[in-house]
């Protein structure tokens, strides 16, 4: 029996406490994921929601019938066997001895990650031009920061300021010019934390590389302001596509033999204008927001070709299986309509999937625009 969680989890493992912090807040796609008799642990807060969303996937003969509980199961670490832990909207894989944990724990640090992808054997992946901090360095870092700084800001004059540990385009700050980017960098969001100076790379588009138990999908990601809203599936024929699993091959081969299966890593790719160079980003190891719909995707057997993916905002009061009931998918007809398959009740997001021809899924999208905020 596999045992699905909802909740940042701080575990007693051999190697001492783990805590997964700083990710997106929680959410109910697990019960998306979840098999028939697993265990789903939602904040008591969480349960009301949470029984609603499986008695919708019921009524559309989808998802298992989980069990539900709102205690805290210390000792199932030990007793069940684990192999699926989610952490909000973090999941990982998990040997006896944690190793997966341990290993997701390093990919999910952005500067950790990007210091392994710069490794030699990984030379067919590119990266943008980056400044670590760690929070632990001596005070006298940011007093130094500017003559490290002068030259690669004669050249890239607009900066990104990424925390180190973040989901979801959060603790991602624009910044141009070395007065802005102190700012930025002493204040309160990134104060006592490891964080990156990254090159803006003016006019890229971007995009992630999906790898689920070795199956891979290239999607394009749809971002808003820095944040993630959605994701378009690129068909394995597509030039980009083979392009980038391809660059990708050797770093996704060392991820998996790491024993983490489920991950995803994000590409910035300029235009053909620019150079149409692709810069890796940072790694998602985890059944994160790009890889997640993929997921589900798979589950219902739906082609590449006839799905995407958008997040949107809920009114106050908005009950989301209410607003997409008249365009839900059916048991008669499981291949077109919406799909509820994220709520985060904390945030009020819901992550909404279009099934469906290409002309069909624009339309659900338009609908959705204009029912949800």
């Amino acid at each position: 029996m596999s045992v699905v969680w909802l909740h940042r989890v701080e575990s007693e493992l051999s190697q001492g406490p783990v805590e997964l912090a700083g990710l997106a807040s929680k959410s109910l796609r697990a019960i998306c994921l979840a098999q028939s008799g697993d265990l789903v642990w939602v904040p008591e807060s969480m349960l009301g929601p949470a029984r609603r969303l499986q008695e919708y996937y019921a009524s559309l003969g989808f998802g298992g019938r989980v069990r539900l509980t709102s205690d805290w199961p210390t000792t199932l670490l030990a007793e069940e066997g684990l192999d699926v832990l989610y952490f909000g909207q973090a999941g990982h894989e998990l040997w006896p001895d944690s190793s997966r944990l341990l290993a997701s724990l390093e990919l999910n640090h952005k500067n950790k990650f990007l210091q392994l992808a710069c490794d030699g054997e990984h030379r067919l992946v590119r990266l943008p031009t980056c400044f670590f901090n760690q929070a632990e360095m001596p005070p006298f870092f940011l007093s130094c920061l500017p003559m490290y700084l002068d030259q690669f800001l004669a050249y890239h004059p607009k900066m990104v300021v990424k925390a180190a540990i973040s989901a979801g385009g959060k603790d991602v700050v624009m910044a141009s010019g070395m007065d802005e980017l102190m700012q930025v960098i002493r204040g309160p969001q990134f104060a006592g934390r490891d964080f990156q100076i990254q090159q803006y790379l003016e006019g890229a588009e971007f995009y992630g590389v999906q790898q689920a138990h070795r199956k891979n999908l290239v999607t394009r990601q749809v971002i808003l302001d820095t944040h993630y809203v959605g994701a378009d599936p690129l068909q394995p024929e597509d030039p980009l596509s083979q392009r980038l699993l391809e660059s990708s091959a050797r770093l996704r081969s060392s991820i998996a033999c790491e024993g983490v299966s489920v991950f995803s890593l994000d590409f910035a790719v300029l235009p053909e204008a620019m150079g149409g160079g692709a810069y890796i980003l940072e790694c998602n190891p985890r059944y994160g927001a790009t890889s997640y719909p993929w997921l589900v995707a798979l589950r219902l057997g739906v082609d590449p070709r006839h799905w995407d993916y958008r997040y949107y905002k809920l009114k106050p009061g908005q009950d989301p299986i209410a607003t997409l009931a008249p365009h839900s998918i059916t048991k008669d007809n499981p291949t077109e309509g919406t799909l509820l398959i994220d709520w985060g009740v904390e945030d009020g997001s819901v992550g909404v999937m279009f099934l469906g021809r290409s002309g069909l899924r624009r339309h659900l999208h338009q609908i959705c625009q204009r029912k949800f905020a």
